[in-house]
């Protein structure tokens, strides 16, 4: 894990600076109160943003964005750094840091956090319905905030499926892009498991739809009633 304090400023006006950076009390112009270091604040950003990214996996590289350097806050002896409603450590972010005094200050401190961890992707082209090989995959390093959510991770979560869609090799896999082997077929006579808290009940009963592995299954009972579960084996419905 590292942080960069990033340099380079663009000029703004007092008025300007405020807004864009969520300072909420200035020291006024006539004090002579001493300042509070803008380090020590960017300092205390990313030693938050690194105490809560501890426990994400990959690698996390976390970058501070230095404050202006005409920015002016009163010495304060208590501060803490949080994270404002809505804000999440991920991307391109901020972590807010007030002081506790009477009178206190808030400022929001720039920072960008990257997660680089490997992902699956495509070494070839994979047409619809195409079943994955072993050999269609590889692994490759990249920043999990720069892709959607969920990309795959192990190429147990791909072997054996088929594209939903034409894939470019190269591309990132989600578990939307890949149908697993068909299970239950439609018409099929399969095995209902009613599955609770202390009980586990077997009956039967007939496929209202082809499903895959891990997806919703649709039976009719002898009794003509519909229940819904999910296909968890060859011929077989779990109901919860």
């Amino acid at each position: 894990m590292k942080w960069i304090v990033q340099r380079g400023v663009t000029a703004l006006s007092g008025a300007l600076v405020a807004a864009a950076l969520g300072i909420t009390t200035f020291v006024h112009a006539q004090t002579n109160r001493p300042l509070h270091p803008l380090s020590e604040i960017e300092r205390m950003a990313v030693e938050f943003a690194r105490a809560h990214t501890a426990d994400q996996q990959g690698q996390v590289e976390i970058d501070v964005h230095a404050l202006d350097p005409r920015t002016r806050l009163f010495a304060c002896g208590r501060t803490q750094a949080y994270l404002a409603s809505g804000t999440r450590l991920w991307g391109r972010t901020s972590v807010a840091v007030r002081c506790q005094e009477a009178g206190g200050w808030t400022i929001n401190v720039p920072i960008t956090v990257r997660v680089l961890a490997p992902v699956l992707v495509t070494t070839r082209a994979l047409g619809r319905g195409e079943k994955v090989a072993a050999a269609d995959l590889s692994s490759k390093t990249l920043d999990l905030t720069q892709l959607p959510l969920g990309v795959l991770t192990d190429p147990v979560q791909a072997v054996g499926k088929t594209a939903v869609a034409a894939l470019p090799a190269g591309a990132t896999l989600r578990p939307d892009m890949l149908r697993g082997a068909t299970v239950v077929t439609q018409g099929q006579q399969v095995q209902i498991l009613y599955v609770g808290e202390g009980f586990r009940v077997s009956g039967e009963g007939r496929a209202l739809n082809n499903a895959a592995r891990g997806s919703p299954a649709r039976v009719r009972t002898p009794a003509g009633k519909v229940v819904k579960g999910i296909a968890t084996a060859p011929g077989v419905v779990e109901v919860r």
